[in-house]
């Protein structure tokens, strides 16, 4: 089943929920595990969890039970995707 409805302009919007707040997500999550130092190379992807705009800023900016090394780290990572061209037609050729 389609997790999408058409909104009042008629764009498609999510019927997914944060996970924090139930609020419609923006983003998912996941974060990648790898060993260091170690041949040959382990990795892991969690599980994603669903978040809003609104509670991915708050756990970057203000949250005291995420260090400031992984808070930084969830800064640089949104504010780079959110930076982005959305617009397929603006990315070179090699991103595509």
């Amino acid at each position: 089943m389609d997790a999408q409805t058409i909104n009042l302009n008629g764009a498609r919007v999510s019927n997914k929920k944060c996970e924090f707040c139930s609020q419609p997500a923006q983003y998912s999550l996941a974060f990648v595990l790898s060993t260091v130092g170690v041949r040959p190379r382990r990795q892991k992807c969690s599980s994603v969890v669903l978040i809003c705009d609104n509670c991915i800023r708050e756990f970057y900016e203000s949250d005291p039970q995420i260090p400031e090394e992984l808070q930084n780290a969830l800064r640089r990572a949104y504010t780079t995707l959110n930076s982005a061209p959305t617009d397929h037609a603006q990315r070179p050729e090699t991103e595509l």
